[in-house]
């Protein structure tokens, strides 16, 4: 073999390498472009360059998939896609969980792994108050309202609340499961309804099961701490609130009956009104202060 060959096919081999290099850098930087996209402390989903993929000729969801690495058995993930100008975005379903790790593949071949990062305990949610904040209340109470610090995960709600009854006894099926579950906007607050099937004298729920609370009974509604905000993070703490249960409440409240302080007009002082007993948490935001505005905010003005 002659040296001119020899050079001829080194040349060659040296090109094919360089080459090599060269997709294998261009590769890396495409796969290093794949990003977590965040909203605040959640992440709502990943960004692909468009070009990664070359020409797509499929629907998006059969040449890009997203799993969730559980175990030995990834799962894949469901959601949308969408094409946003060199960008393909993936919006999952079900939320990315922090502390979790995820493959991206493009074309059934793993380009990516990516992890969420786990989130600061002191970053965890919390349960704000409970209402109503009075440990006494009537048989007869139909809602509670819990309030969170941070939008928690909806749907299972009810599976992380417990109402025991003196100390020993669960009490089944107290609380209703409503889909969708009623939440606020922002999902901070739930509303919780006591079933009124069973509150309600007279019908088939309460004559089968009793009310959901009785009496001179004595409650304990646990709350569990492993319930989760929307970015995966688990409650800081459980919460236990005790509840001392009187007589029903068959009062309307009265308005005409509060004892109204009105501050001066031009000051800082607080409205301060006696309500002569505990009302609604939610009722009292909104009906009874439209009720109070209609009344008796014009006098402030005098």
């Amino acid at each position: 073999m002659s040296l001119k060959i020899i050079r001829i096919r080194l040349r060659w081999l040296r090109n094919l390498i360089f080459f090599s290099l060269f997709l294998l850098s261009a590769c890396a930087k495409k796969t290093e472009a794949i990003q977590l996209i965040w909203n605040k402390e959640q992440v709502t989903g990943i960004s692909i360059p468009k070009d990664s993929i070359g020409n797509i000729f499929d629907s998006l969801d059969r040449q890009l998939t997203v799993r969730l690495i559980k175990d030995s058995d990834p799962v894949a993930m469901l959601g949308n896609y969408k094409i946003d100008h060199d960008e393909i975005i993936f919006e999952p379903l079900v939320p990315f969980t922090r502390g979790l790790r995820y493959q991206v593949l493009i074309n059934h071949h793993v380009v990516k792994e990516l992890l969420i990062p786990p989130i600061d305990r002191k970053e965890a949610p919390l349960l704000l108050a409970i209402y109503p904040t009075e440990d006494t209340v009537p048989e007869n109470l139909l809602k509670m309202y819990l309030q969170f610090s941070k939008p928690m995960r909806e749907g299972k709600s009810t599976s992380y609340l417990t109402l025991l009854k003196n100390n020993r006894d669960t009490v089944r099926g107290v609380f209703l499961d409503l889909q969708p579950e009623l939440w606020n906007e922002d999902r901070t607050m739930l509303t919780v309804w006591l079933d009124p099937g069973r509150i309600k004298r007279g019908l088939h729920p309460n004559q089968l099961y009793g009310a959901p609370l009785q009496k001179g009974a004595h409650y304990t509604l646990a709350v569990s701490n492993q319930w989760k905000d929307v970015g995966g993070a688990t409650l800081a703490m459980g919460i236990y609130k005790n509840l001392a249960v009187t007589s029903r409440d068959s009062l309307s409240p009265d308005p005409q009956t509060w004892t109204i302080h009105n501050p001066k007009a031009g000051t800082t002082q607080v409205l301060q009104i006696d309500l002569k007993s505990p009302l609604d948490y939610s009722l009292l935001k909104t009906t009874y202060c439209r009720w109070y505005r209609a009344n008796y905010s014009g006098r402030l003005a005098s």
